[in-house]
């Protein structure tokens, strides 16, 4: 028997799993991801846009999948009190290292930690930040509604989805078939659109509040010749049609 799209999705998790714990990949993550002029710019667009939406009152932030933290000690340094979770050991070492440097590390707690399985109470922190976690988890809507159950009333989720409007969606099924052809196991990536994450929200007790689209086409890899155009694309207002095609869109949602 074949397999599945779930034993797919599945697979594919256990794979960023390990990548993830793996200490010679965690130390290249930034570098790869964001080495590029493409990639500076599509991590200092993440990072402002993340900090608009938490907002500029300072308060208490979970970040669930810290990763490097790469958003973790920008949203310290805008005075909101941090506490970072990830899964994996290695990712949190990475992190550690560069709080001893950071001014604003002392508002900051690191923890190793499940999205799954928050050890945390109800209604625990005032903001909640998830940035590229739940697009690779099959089980994403646990996790969701596990972020939900510890942020207070009134406050923000704010996350990352694949745009299921975008030109990146079209050509999913392709970059999976050519990863097969390459002998490796596809990536696992949830796409949605507005409306599906508006349905979700109102499933676990919260609205959709606030949607960014951005980056039609993927710029990590860009060199700094191609900047002027992905600049451009993105200087555009928040509803044209362009942003709204966007393959990343910037989630808030808020808790009833």
């Amino acid at each position: 028997m074949g397999s599945t799209r779930a034993d797919e999705d599945r697979i594919a998790y256990e794979k960023v799993e390990q990548k993830y714990h793996d200490d010679q990949e965690v130390s290249v993550y930034d570098r790869k991801r964001f080495g590029a002029p493409g990639g500076r710019f599509l991590n200092q667009r993440q990072i402002a846009t993340v900090l608009e939406l938490i907002g500029a009152t300072p308060c208490s932030v979970l970040e669930a999948g810290c990763g490097t933290g790469r958003f973790t000690f920008e949203v310290a340094r805008a005075g909101h009190q941090v506490t970072a979770i990830d899964y994996s050991a290695a990712m949190l070492d990475s992190c550690r290292e560069r709080q001893a440097g950071e001014p604003e590390g002392g508002r900051v707690a690191f923890q190793q930690a499940s999205i799954f399985e928050l050890p945390f109470e109800d209604e625990s922190f005032d903001a909640i930040l998830s940035v590229h976690v739940l697009m690779h988890l099959p089980d994403y809507e646990r996790a969701l509604a596990e972020l939900i159950r510890v942020l207070r009333p009134g406050g923000r989720l704010v996350f990352d989805i694949r745009n299921q409007h975008s030109l990146n969606w079209l050509a999913y099924p392709l970059r999976r078939v050519g990863q097969r052809l390459r002998g490796r196991e596809p990536w696992r990536v949830w796409y949605c659109t507005r409306a599906g994450i508006a349905e979700l929200a109102a499933a676990h007790g919260a609205r959709l509040t606030e949607v960014r689209g951005m980056f039609p086409i993927k710029p990590n890899r860009f060199p700094e010749a191609l900047m002027p155009l992905v600049r451009g694309l993105e200087g555009v207002g928040d509803e044209s049609l362009i942003r709204r095609l966007g393959h990343i869109q910037m989630v808030a949602l808020t808790k009833d």
